[in-house]
């Protein structure tokens, strides 16, 4: 009866400190303008095993052919009682968008964004409290080839880029022979992250309003285990164009 209660608590720690994530992919910078004076406002929501986010964005073409985009976010993680994360990230992004004739549209988006977390995690076996912060810088470009049409659009796109995570803290409390220990020890050695988080968008709607759909996924550094972070996600939004709204 004894092992079975050892068990239970060690599978019952595993699984509460699997859902802690030192890193949460932004939304995809995809805005999919097509033309000079277009302007697009969103905001949606991303679901994910390890966490949930919120995020708006604001994207304008000043000239033909050129994009830029503004995205802030946030996430959150309860972990079951025994993890509690949440982070914040804004974005700034500058890239070149070319439609063609067959309404086949090329992005492509220069992408730098500044971040943190706070977080705090509960040792089930000694009963402490330990709390780290992480300040990062993330730095990507944006690749996408799709569809455009009045009331149904699709891409698919590639995030590639660095991760630096240049500053992390931890209080005394921290629980030394923990696998968050050590994992925090590891991150701050190595710093500097590469990942590819490839996706698909869809959007279809009318006129004005368009809801859309992300699903993308993420690989980063597979040979350097400690870094936990959210996969895959899939992001539900709406997008107002305010160039067609203030026409009428």
């Amino acid at each position: 009866m004894k092992n079975i209660q050892l068990f239970s608590l060690a599978l019952c720690s595993f699984l509460l400190f699997s859902c802690r994530a030192y890193y949460v992919p932004n939304e995809n910078s995809t805005p999919m303008l097509s033309h000079k004076n277009e302007l697009m406002l969103t905001g949606s929501t991303s679901l994910g095993m390890r966490a949930a986010t919120l995020a708006g964005s604001i994207a304008y073409s000043p000239f033909n052919n050129i994009g830029i985009v503004y995205q802030g976010s946030g996430y959150t993680n309860a972990g079951g009682g025994t993890n509690s994360n949440e982070g914040r990230f804004h974005e700034f992004s500058a890239g070149y968008y070319k439609l063609k004739e067959n309404n086949t549209l090329f992005e492509i988006y220069l992408n730098h964004g500044i971040g943190s977390t706070d977080n705090t995690s509960y040792e089930v076996t000694s009963s402490k409290t330990g709390n780290y912060q992480t300040s990062f810088n993330k730095t990507s470009m944006n690749f996408a080839i799709g569809k455009v049409d009045e009331n149904f659009s699709f891409s698919f796109f590639t995030r590639i880029g660095s991760l630096d995570i240049y500053d992390l803290s931890y209080d005394n409390n921290l629980f030394i022979n923990s696998g968050i220990y050590q994992d925090l020890v590891e991150i701050k050695n190595k710093r500097y992250f590469t990942f590819i988080e490839p996706g698909i968008t869809t959007k279809f709607g009318f006129d004005v309003f368009k809801l859309y759909t992300k699903s993308s996924f993420s690989f980063i550094d597979q040979n350097f285990s400690r870094l936990n972070y959210q996969q895959f996600q899939l992001t539900f939004g709406l997008q107002l164009e305010l160039n067609k709204l203030l026409k009428k």
